[in-house]
């Protein structure tokens, strides 16, 4: 099952009545959604003891064992490599992707900020379409080729109030571009306060005027070999050989 519950499916408590075996898997805002039901003790402790349960990154993991869930890391994501030469574009842009229907929780508001605070850098936002009261170097892009703009900017930004491990962040960093995104994670810049993004922000444009900026070919060879079809494939024949 791919999103997470500890209680009021039909469909589970049948397969667990049934002895079924269920493997859970742990997305994002699932976990939110279980930390309610956890506090007014709206849950099941069948779905938490008789469920195998997996996430795919140690902060999941460790929100999951805040509310009694020992879940296994399990990566389900799978990062084609698509690309034939990643190049750093002429004038600096920042890329992010901010959701449709959910635009404060995705993090528009932090992008507005920079873009008031970085006036001469232009900010490209995909996914979303329509917002009111933006800088004039905001431009919402709504649904684009993700991978031409992944190859026309100079830095992701990932900042949402809640997040599993993001598929855009192993995107951008697979195209060996600065990442900044507000979960530790490899070959990120990490930050968990504006303070700390405008700062490396600042110091990322720095290096781009001088032309000292350059392609992180570590990075993009940790997306291709820890998210390549193959292993991750190999990985969930492991696991459930074993449930």
């Amino acid at each position: 099952i791919h999103g997470g519950d500890i209680g009021n499916s039909g469909t589970i408590n049948l397969a667990l009545k049934l002895k079924k075996k269920i493997v859970m898997n742990w997305a994002g805002t699932d976990v939110l959604a279980a930390q309610v039901k956890k506090n007014n003790a709206n849950y099941s402790t069948k779905y938490i003891d008789k469920i195998h349960h997996f996430c795919g990154s140690s902060w999941l993991k460790q929100e999951l064992l805040d509310i009694g869930i020992n879940a296994e890391i399990l990566d389900i994501l799978i990062i084609e490599n698509t690309i034939k030469k990643s190049i750093l574009p002429e004038k600096f842009v920042v890329l992010t992707y901010i959701g449709q229907d959910r635009p404060e929780f995705c993090g528009i508001n932090t992008i507005i900020k920079l873009a008031k605070d970085f006036k001469n850098i232009k900010f490209r936002v995909a996914g979303l379409s329509k917002y009111s009261n933006l800088p004039k170097n905001v431009e919402l892009l709504g649904w684009t080729d993700m991978e031409k703009e992944y190859m026309n900017m100079s830095v992701y930004i990932r900042n949402p109030k809640h997040d599993g491990l993001s598929c855009s962040v192993l995107e951008a960093l697979n195209y060996g571009k600065p990442v900044f995104y507000n979960y530790d994670f490899n070959y990120v810049n990490y930050f968990n306060n504006y303070k700390t993004l405008k700062s490396q922000l600042e110091n990322v444009i720095e290096k781009f005027s001088k032309k000292e900026l350059k392609i992180n070919y570590k990075a993009i060879e940790f997306v291709q070999k820890e998210f390549s079809r193959e292993k991750i494939m190999n990985k969930f024949l492991g696991v459930f050989k074993n449930v």
